[in-house]
């Protein structure tokens, strides 16, 4: 199995691309540390994957609580021996006009999906580098590069994770830690559930994607394995589009 012996944390784990990334990197044999700040929600998705079978332990982690990031990434990796991938998949969604939105939308967005991502990444990163190496992989969004209605934060916030997977990929290459990153199209998930519950809503979003579906959560985590195992060894400083062809 291509994650046989590593451990892999999922921040964001319990979420609808969280918990499938968490079920996929288990699969390929990881170590699963599901992390999420609803702890009930990490600790229903690490007994599912017992109960398949694989390895996996929750823990209660607030991407937004910098000052404890670091220890916490620390007593992993001493934990369970090591620290080899960081998946950054906590985030939250805003649908909102860019003149009604205020300062606590832009405050809470922002610091879950960019300052949360930095912060994770930075706690993770100490570990790899103190351990020989390893593979981070954000999850961003196509809305990172493509304009959208009602979108501006949301998209701000996913252009940052970009600019800090190139930067941090760049800057971390001397230690053997890969950055990648996995913008997913439009998609079917808890965020997303009320949009897509109306027909028209629905194909009008269908009718963007070349491919004719939605973006899937296995989709995401198939994705995030590649780029997270050895098979993407040589692969860094890479945003995936996993969209059907929206980007186009």
């Amino acid at each position: 199995m291509p994650l046989s012996g590593k451990v892999a944390v999922v921040a964001g784990g319990g979420g609808g691309f969280g918990r499938e990334i968490s079920l996929t990197l288990a699969r390929a044999g990881a170590l699963v540390v599901v992390a999420d700040n609803v702890a009930a929600k990490a600790g229903e998705i690490a007994e599912e994957i017992r109960m398949q079978g694989g390895k996996a332990v929750p823990v209660d982690m607030d991407v937004t609580q910098s000052h404890r990031l670091t220890a916490i990434m620390e007593d992993i990796a001493d934990t369970y021996d090591g620290l080899h991938v960081f998946v950054n998949s906590s985030g939250v969604t805003l649908g909102k006009p860019a003149v009604e939105v205020d300062e606590q939308d832009w405050a809470r967005v922002i610091d879950i999906n960019l300052k949360g991502s930095f912060f994770a990444a930075r706690a993770a990163g100490r570990q790899m580098i103190r351990r020989g190496g390893g593979s981070i992989v954000n999850i961003a969004s196509t809305s990172a590069v493509l304009a959208e209605i009602n979108t501006a934060v949301y998209a701000v916030s996913k252009a940052g994770v970009v600019a800090l997977t190139r930067n941090l990929a760049r800057e971390w290459a001397r230690y053997n830690i890969r950055v990648n990153a996995v913008a997913p199209g439009y998609a079917r998930t808890p965020l997303t559930e009320s949009l897509m519950r109306d027909e028209k809503t629905y194909q009008a979003f269908l009718r963007r994607i070349p491919l004719r579906r939605l973006c899937t959560p296995q989709d995401v985590a198939r994705a995030v394995l590649f780029l997270a195992g050895g098979d993407a060894s040589f692969v860094t400083g890479h945003v995936l589009m996993v969209d059907g062809g929206q980007s186009t």
